[in-house]
């Protein structure tokens, strides 16, 4: 099971590098995800871009990760989705809650521009 992350910037990234998104790769997800908020990082990218299949078990996490993150005041971005990935996000809705990116830079770059603050207006 490949599923590694790494710190970018102020985000969490998650990268899921397998071709099934089922109940088989819950446990080492859950962990990957106990390791973010143990480090208190709740801005979470998670690059599904080798995924070709999606289960209602991933889905379901999916959904509880996402409330959670949200309670803390923090963002779940989803990148790289293709085929029926796409297709069952599309169906359930997902992808109107979910802000869906083509690349991981893309993402990281959107979490960066709504946290970083306003800049103050300059003398007139």
């Amino acid at each position: 099971m490949a599923i590694w992350h790494e710190q970018l910037s102020s985000c969490f990234v998650i990268h899921v590098e397998e071709p099934e998104l089922t109940e088989e790769i819950l446990d080492r997800m859950r962990q990957v995800l106990t390791v973010a908020f143990l480090s208190r990082q709740y801005n979470l990218v998670l690059d599904l871009s080798s995924c070709v299949m999606v289960d209602s078990y991933f889905i379901g996490l999916l959904i509880s990760t996402y409330r959670e993150v949200k309670e803390l005041g923090g963002s779940l971005l989803c990148v790289g989705l293709s085929g029926q990935v796409d297709h069952a996000f599309e169906v359930i809705r997902l992808n109107q809650v979910v802000d869906i990116f083509d690349t991981v830079e893309e993402a990281v770059r959107h979490l960066n521009q709504k946290n970083d603050p306003p800049a103050e207006p300059g003398p007139a």
